[in-house]
């Protein structure tokens, strides 16, 4: 009928788009066969490197053209976003020509001006569509994608030029992000070989590499046990708090996020807190540190089940560290009870304090109520643990 034959028609007109795009790639040395060593330290016998398309302004406008074509009958779409930085380009084409608002995603804050990690008009809930160039694992969508929800947008979406086929549409889907792809792998190998581009061994070799090195990450097995302890042997709240998220989440990783910026620490945790039962901040090193990232930080321990403790060391240092205690926006204000362990060499705060040049107070230490609070006893503790649960 004529609807079977339109579908026909458009398919083979697709295909051809999809064959003499392969090719232009292939004649611009945006995809190469041989030896590669791969981000991950894998030996690769290909390598996509999309990058040289900004050199061919045409190609790069059509292959946009092509990749907003793969979603524009999804989402109605508010903003779009590249993936920095390759995909920048793409996402400024389907810009320009669909008349999309565009937001840029940095790869790290700046350390002056407003510190954003991305740039633009953001709008709370505005659908935003993820622009990438290749994929993998889709590790580096993910990052994007995180860093976009944490600025309130709303992501469901992402578009690629080329699908290794390793496990990406997997990874993505478990984050609630559907991929759409404009070329697979191995229809690029099979168009490839029937244009005699490409040798029929190279490409066996390739699917052979794709096929033994599927980077899909596994769910969490099922098979193993919760931690059940008797309640005699956690006498703490929130020792018992932290066991009952262990058991649910089947994971005992703690993540250390040892950053300075809230914008990072922010990204950080989001990404890993699917992963954790507790993370440990260091607030007295960071720059920016204020109520709201605590009250961000918190929301994100309540999305994802975790706690959160706060580490001050407080082994082998001088006067400099009573102000930690006392001073700024981290100081402790009471003492408070630590379920944590003690860790490092003994520690003599109130000597410190009270030092031979008479830097320190007179006849005591500040900080001496503090620590006693922090390590629950009167002996010479090592390091001090607040939680927010």
């Amino acid at each position: 009928n004529v609807r079977t034959w339109r579908a026909k028609i458009m398919c083979e007109f697709q295909m051809d788009g999809k064959s003499e795009l392969i090719r232009n790639l292939f004649d611009i040395q945006a995809i190469k066969f041989g030896q590669y060593t791969l981000k991950s330290g894998l030996q690769s016998p290909i390598y996509v490197d999309l990058r040289v398309i900004i050199a061919h302004p045409r190609l790069l406008e059509t292959l946009s053209k092509m990749l907003w074509a793969a979603v524009s009958q999804g989402f109605p779409y508010k903003t779009v976003c590249g993936v920095p930085y390759t995909a920048i380009p793409l996402a400024t084409c389907i810009s320009v020509q669909e008349g999309l608002p565009m937001l840029l995603k940095r790869k790290e804050a700046k350390t002056y001006g407003t510190k954003k990690m991305v740039e633009g008009d953001i709008k709370q809930g505005d659908e935003c569509l993820v622009v990438e160039d290749v994929v993998t694992t889709g590790e580096s969508v993910l990052e994007t994608v995180r860093s976009l929800r944490a600025e309130g947008l709303t992501v469901n979406s992402a578009v690629v030029v080329l699908d290794r086929n390793q496990g990406a549409g997997v990874n993505l889907a478990r984050e609630g992000i559907t991929l759409h792809r404009v070329l697979v792998l191995d229809e690029v190998l099979s168009c490839l070989v029937s244009s005699k581009c490409v040798h029929e061994d190279m490409a066996d070799r390739v699917r052979e590499f794709i096929a033994s090195h599927n980077m899909a990450v596994s769910p969490p097995s099922q098979s193993v046990p919760a931690l059940i302890l008797p309640s005699s042997f956690l006498p703490h709240p929130l020792l018992r708090e932290l066991c009952s998220i262990v058991g649910q989440k089947r994971t005992n990783l703690a993540f250390s996020a040892d950053v300075t910026t809230s914008s990072r620490l922010l990204e950080l945790v989001d990404s890993v807190g699917p992963h954790v039962c507790l993370v440990k901040t260091h607030v007295d090193i960071m720059e920016d540190f204020s109520q709201d990232t605590a009250m961000k930080l918190k929301a994100l321990a309540v999305k994802h089940q975790f706690l959160v403790m706060e580490d001050r060391c407080v082994s082998s240092l001088l006067q400099e560290v009573c102000r930690h205690w006392t001073h700024g926006s981290a100081s402790v204000p009471e003492p408070m009870p630590s379920p944590g362990p003690r860790v490092g060499p003994p520690c003599d705060c109130p000597r410190h304090c009270r030092s031979r040049d008479n830097r320190g107070t007179e006849g005591g230490s500040p900080c001496r109520d503090r620590m006693r609070g922090c390590r629950g006893d009167e002996h010479e503790g090592n390091a001090g643990h607040w939680w927010l649960h």
